[in-house]
């Protein structure tokens, strides 16, 4: 009963975890800290129970909903967009930054992503 208590908890943190980026992830100023202030907890406290459950990092859902938001502008654009637009949009101020963060995830800059890329 108790794994089954823990494992509601955890989640459920996730679930708000992701509610809040959801809501806030278009403002570049959004950070780990911003996140888990809102749940009224602590970055390293978030992040220990995250790992602890096997979970990503609060960054890495904050740069995976950018990241899927970013492709859905994209697709949804149709080419009427920059990729500074979108990333922009996405809540990314540093277009290295951006690249980085989107290759990592999608294997792919956001410019190849932009010119069809994502239709193979």
């Amino acid at each position: 009963y108790e794994e089954f208590l823990r494992d509601r908890r955890q989640n459920r943190l996730r679930e708000d975890i992701t509610a809040y980026i959801m809501a806030n992830y278009s403002n570049p100023a959004l950070s780990v800290e911003d996140v888990c202030a809102a749940l009224g907890k602590s970055a390293s406290g978030v992040n220990r129970q995250l790992k602890e459950s096997g979970c990503e990092s609060v960054l890495y859902y904050i740069n995976q909903v950018r990241v899927e938001e970013a492709k859905r502008i994209f697709r949804e654009a149709g080419g009427r967009l920059s990729v500074k637009e979108v990333m922009r949009m996405a809540g990314y101020e540093n277009q290295n930054t951006f690249t980085r963060v989107f290759r990592k995830y999608e294997g792919m800059t956001p410019s190849e992503y932009a010119a069809g890329a994502w239709k193979e």
